[in-house]
Formats: structure tokens, C-alpha cells, sequence
């Protein structure tokens, strides 16, 4: 709700709200995104962009902050307190990357018990496991072929298991419990050297 009140959107804790926290270019997945958003916010759901990037996107951006001006929040630039909200207040965080060497913002929202929506590319490959909606194993939605129609049809798929608030509490607050940390991976990069040396 504070999120919501902040970005001048219209508050109801129960419809999901999708955050997007990004560069706004082509690496990031924003022509995949502009292109599948109408058919997105067609849905009841909120979502918040916050970002910087190239004109041409800022410009799409605009126009369909204006046509969907109760469902869609667009904040250009970059503001660290209103990123930790965005983490901290959405349901699922989205990022639908071209190519990806790394996704801390995944990372982030495990940990902000955000559910992260991503392509299935580079550092998001490794991090986000596509969940097992009978078993909850995985902390995630994931999705491989760069097209719209596997956008869309993921979060949908993660906006149905929305509806479920027990499971879906359940696996937000194990992907909060996981540790994230380097000190884990320290000890296995040291094993690697070991059995090389």
C-alpha cells in the first residue's frame, strides 16, 4: 500500500503488484516487455517500473503509463529508497532479460519475499528455479524462448498461483530463509582450488 500510495497508484493489497526494477534497453528485455504489457495489464494487477535508459523506451513506456494510468506506474530515473520499496512491496518482480551475465535483482526479491518472473538466461538461469506447483520445490517462474506469448503465459502462470496465498506465502518465506551469501560459495571456490592444486 505504501508503494502503491507512493507511485500514485490505487491501493488494494489484494491484487498483485509486479515490480520491475531496470536499465530500459534492449539487454534487459524492454522490447519484449512494451510488447507484451497491453495484453499483461489486461489482467488485475498493478505494476511499477522504475528505471533509466534509452528514449525510445522511455517514450513506449509513457504512452502506455497514460492508456493504463490505474494499473501502470512508470518512474524514470533512479531513486535507491523508492528500488528497496518496489523490492519490499511487490508480489512478483519481473525480469525478462535478453542476456543476463549476472541478476541481483532476482537475488534481491528471494530475499524481499518477491516472487522473481524471469527469462531463463545467463545469471537467471542459475538463480531462479521453476516452481513445482504440487511439490513447491523451486522459487520461481521462469520461461526460455524470447517471445511474448511465453512472457505472458508465465505470468499468468505466477498470477494463478497468486490465488493460492497459502502455498504462495509458503514459498515466499523459504525463498526469504535461503542464504544468498558469498560465505557458502567462498568455501566451494576454495574446494575448486584445492583439487586443482
Amino acid at each position: 500500500l505504501e508503494l502503491l500510495k507512493r507511485v500514485g497508484l490505487e491501493g488494494d493489497e489484494n491484487v498483485p503488484l509486479i515490480g520491475m526494477i531496470s536499465r530500459l534497453d534492449e539487454a534487459k528485455g524492454l522490447p519484449l516487455l512494451v510488447e507484451a504489457l497491453p495484453e499483461i495489464l489486461k489482467r488485475d494487477v498493478r505494476f511499477v517500473i522504475l528505471g533509466e535508459g534509452l528514449p525510445s523506451v522511455k517514450k513506449q513506456l509513457n504512452v502506455l503509463q497514460k492508456k493504463y494510468s490505474d494499473k501502470l506506474a512508470v518512474v524514470v530515473g533512479f531513486d535507491d529508497k523508492l528500488a528497496h520499496l518496489i523490492e519490499a512491496g511487490s508480489d512478483l518482480f519481473l525480469m525478462p532479460s535478453f542476456y543476463e551475465p549476472c541478476g541481483l535483482n532476482a537475488l534481491y526479491s528471494l530475499r524481499y519475499g518477491a516472487l522473481p518472473v524471469v527469462r531463463a538466461v545467463g545469471g537467471l538461469n542459475d538463480i531462479v528455479k521453476n516452481l513445482n506447483l504440487k511439490t513447491l520445490e523451486g522459487n520461481g517462474f521462469a520461461f526460455k524462448r524470447y517471445e511474448k506469448d511465453d512472457l505472458i503465459e508465465t505470468v499468468e502462470k505466477a498470477l494463478k498461483f497468486y490465488e493460492n496465498k497459502d502455498d504462495w506465502e509458503k514459498v515466499a518465506l523459504n525463498n526469504m530463509s535461503q542464504d544468498y551469501s558469498w560465505k557458502n560459495k567462498i568455501d566451494e571456490y576454495i574446494e575448486i582450488y584445492n583439487q586443482i592444486i
